[in-house]
């Protein structure tokens, strides 16, 4: 009675170090978070019961570990916000410990007691040193691993399936070694057992490094990618700033030559020329230049963006309707507005060309809004949409464009602006439409 009762406390102490673990590297997805703490327990409760049913059924050990890899699997996707790459490496990591550790129990506790594996398995004389041992090596490897896997991945989908298929390759062969090696302890010359155990536990390690090894590839990958997005960025707001300059340069030229059409208007008016000053005022008119006519806040930095997308989305043929009621108090830094309105004007921009391309009847439109609500700042931008949206495996939009090593980013830099600034961004998608809203907190 006392010995199932260790079995269960073991087994209950083994599943809260592996959850907790996860807890440490991903968050519980926000849908989740006011039963954060009941999933938690649920979670322990029901892999606590599986490892027991299979050690109650005498279950192969190696098919046990298989299955509560997938049940970890199951329970980072349902339960907890991630990347899919990062989610299957974690989701691995409990299984390969459990076997290192394992195997290091039974050599620690061989190496104190010389004595058989099976004095150390189930039933055995020293069960409870061997499994004291082992949850101890489990939660230290868990807090390495901890430390080590805060970066994001990226990775293709050949890298998910050979990691996958080498660990359990890996987890089946050193099954088999144990096995054989606790079946025919006995039987087999001590050089011979020695030389098997050192193999079973050298696949392991070569496993786990394997898949350390993938993860920094992986986390180099997803650094390099953030590094093009944040060059991309920079271009984006470098080129703003350029046009905010040549406009500025624009106007300076055309109040010197407009002191001279004064001059010229003022010299017909003293002649009395009435039909020659409607002439020459409606010829000015004809050519003022595009800048003029823009808009204008006094916030240089959104004066300059959306100025620069309305002459863009006229030369496409697209309407940009605009309402603009700001004060010098934005919540925003210039570069959070350039990243927000610029981002969000350009996926607008080319939404509507791709909708001309699709339907040369239609008449693309967006209507950009900025002004106060509720002591915030409301930005909304919305579209016309052809009405097909393409998402990846965790349902966020995702670029249509083929290189997808240059482009995608625009809103994920939108949601990351948002984020920085205690805003919240809300997204609605239908058939004919695609609108974008977004509030941030006056400070």
């Amino acid at each position: 009675m006392i010995e199932t009762i260790w079995e269960i406390m073991v087994n209950l102490l083994e599943s809260t170090i592996f959850i907790l673990f996860f807890t440490r590297i991903f968050s519980v997805r926000p849908i989740y978070t006011s039963y954060r703490h009941l999933g938690i327990f649920g979670a322990i409760i029901i892999e606590t019961a599986i490892t027991c049913f299979c050690n109650i059924n005498n279950m192969n050990y190696g098919f046990v570990q298989l299955l509560l890899l997938l049940f970890d699997l199951l329970l980072l996707l349902a339960l907890f916000d991630g990347s899919l790459a990062k989610k299957v490496y974690v989701s691995i990591l409990p299984t390969l410990i459990s076997l290192i550790a394992d195997k290091l129990s039974f050599s620690l506790c061989d190496q104190l007691f010389a004595s058989t594996l099976r004095s150390f398995d189930l039933g055995g004389d020293h069960r409870y040193c061997s499994t004291f041992a082992y949850l101890l090596i489990c939660a230290l490897f868990c807090i390495l691993f901890a430390k080590l896997m805060k970066a994001d991945l990226m990775m293709s989908s050949f890298l998910y399936a050979a990691t996958y298929i080498t660990s359990i390759l890996g987890v089946i062969c050193c099954n088999i070694l144990l096995d054989i090696l606790i079946t025919y302890e006995k039987n087999i010359p001590q050089n011979i057992f020695f030389r098997l155990q050192g193999i079973s536990f050298s696949v392991m390690i070569i496993i786990l490094f394997m898949i350390l090894l993938i993860f920094q590839i992986s986390a180099t990958n997803k650094r390099n990618a953030d590094l093009v997005q944040k060059q991309h960025q920079e271009q984006t707001v470098l080129a703003e700033l350029q046009h905010a300059k040549e406009t500025a340069d624009g106007i300076r030229a055309w109040k010197h030559d407009y002191k001279n059409h004064l001059l010229t208007l003022k010299g017909l008016a003293a002649n009395h020329k009435d039909s020659q000053i409607t002439q020459y005022i409606q010829s000015l008119q004809d050519n003022l230049p595009d800048y003029l006519n823009d808009v204008n806040t006094g916030v240089a930095s959104i004066d300059a963006i959306v100025s620069g997308k309305i002459r863009y989305a006229r030369s496409q043929h697209i309407e940009l309707k605009h309402s603009l009621l700001v004060n010098d108090k934005i919540p925003l830094s210039d570069l959070q507005l350039t990243t927000i309105l610029g981002n969000l004007l350009d996926n607008a921009i080319e939404a509507c060309i791709r909708l001309q391309h699709q339907d040369p009847a239609a008449q693309p439109s967006i209507v950009l809004s900025m002004k106060p609500f509720r002591a915030a700042l409301q930005i909304i931008v919305q579209n016309t949409s052809t009405g097909e949206y393409l998402t990846d495996k965790d349902h966020a939009l995702r670029t249509s464009k083929a290189d997808t090593s240059q482009h995608g980013f625009g809103l994920l830099n939108v949601q990351k602006t948002v984020e920085a600034a205690n805003g919240i961004i809300d997204i609605t998608k239908n058939s004919t439409s695609f609108c974008v809203t977004i509030l941030i907190p006056e400070k």
